[in-house]
């Protein structure tokens, strides 16, 4: 899985720096889609930011990657996540759901609710940045799920603010923004339940 992380690093550098056209990627698409449906937390970050780098140089490469892959794979292996790989599924869930509101529907369909409700309440005092990043990529899919899964994560989150206000403010910026509705370049008023 290493492996498979680095690679995406390097493909991601390379599509960034446009030593490498998104069209090259095509004849490779099914080894990607396979390494999209076999992620780990070892390597989702790295998923995550060839996606994303993939969606900055052509995004109908992208889409055409997101879109072969089966969501229901991408569940079961997240379904295994731990709290230590929490910040980068979240990542690779928010990068994935740029391929569009079909593919994210797709996916919020056959989304782990269960895992994903215990694994955001166990989280520690220690692991509030992870939980904000995983909550994000949660909200990306379905936002009514990472208000609940955020619920389940107030013990966490009351401690952490008994040791460290500042720095468990600092760190939930993603949950203030993305789920509670208050993003400092949003016109939305938040909504009963934020």
């Amino acid at each position: 899985t290493a492996e498979r992380r680095d690679a995406c690093f390097l493909l991601s550098t390379l599509l960034w720096h446009r030593l490498l056209a998104a069209q090259a990627l095509t004849p490779y698409l099914g080894v990607l889609k396979n390494w999209l449906e076999t992620a780990e937390g070892a390597n989702a970050y790295g998923l995550g930011t060839m996606i994303n780098d993939l969606a900055n140089a052509e995004k109908p490469t992208m889409r055409l990657l997101v879109d072969s892959a089966d969501a229901t794979r991408i569940a079961g292996q997240l379904a295994r996540a731990h709290t230590s790989e929490g910040f980068a599924w979240g990542y690779l869930l928010d990068r994935l759901s740029l391929a569009g509101e079909q593919w994210r529907s797709a996916m919020k369909a056959v989304l782990p609710q269960e895992c994903i409700h215990a694994l955001a309440a166990a989280f520690n005092r220690l692991e509030v940045a992870d939980l904000s990043g995983y909550l994000k990529g949660v909200a990306a899919l379905d936002h009514d799920l990472a208000t609940e899964c955020l619920r389940a994560a107030v013990p966490s989150l009351q401690a952490a603010f008994g040791d460290d206000p500042v720095e468990a403010f600092a760190e939930m910026n993603d949950i203030r923004w993305l789920i509670l509705g208050h993003h400092p370049f949003g016109d939305s008023t938040p909504t009963k339940a934020q």
